[in-house]
């Protein structure tokens, strides 16, 4: 959300810091989307939904770097959102499935994961935050889900 609030912020989109927190509410339309993981993933199965879940978040992310409408924006940041919540859930209940033996240490490692993942995003942005433009910035993150892929 740094890079995002900079740049919806910024003279390219021309937006000020209550459209910014705007944005970021309607992000919880994409959060309540998570209570439907597991009907989903019932229909279309873990590894399909896990895989439309992470490339979702890498187009839209991409797709929010290349567009200055602020509308256009809010939509790929919902979608962005979107994607994470089905994700999670769904690694979760892949691994309750998957693993039959100790699933809470499988669980643990899972949160590590996940925890490891919020304590180095702030180093990574700070170098992704010296690159030239915000395009290169939405990119960068992108890569990063597409390893996640």
């Amino acid at each position: 959300y740094d890079i995002l609030n900079e740049y919806v912020t910024s003279h390219q989109v021309g937006g000020d810091m209550s459209v910014s927190s705007m944005m970021k509410l309607f992000g919880v339309i994409g959060m309540l989307l998570s209570l439907l993981a597991g009907r989903v993933s019932s229909r279309i199965g873990m590894k399909r939904l896990l895989t439309i879940a992470l490339t979702t978040c890498i187009v839209s992310i991409i797709l929010m770097g290349v567009t200055t409408n602020i509308i256009l924006i809010t939509t790929f940041s919902v979608l962005f959102v979107a994607g994470i919540a089905f994700a999670i859930p769904t690694v979760i209940s892949k691994i309750g499935v998957v693993v039959k033996n100790n699933q809470g240490f499988f669980l643990s490692v899972n949160t590590f994961v996940l925890f490891l993942g919020t304590a180095i995003a702030p180093i990574l942005m700070l170098f992704v935050g010296e690159l030239s433009n915000f395009f290169l910035q939405f990119l960068m993150i992108a890569i990063v889900g597409l390893i996640a892929l």
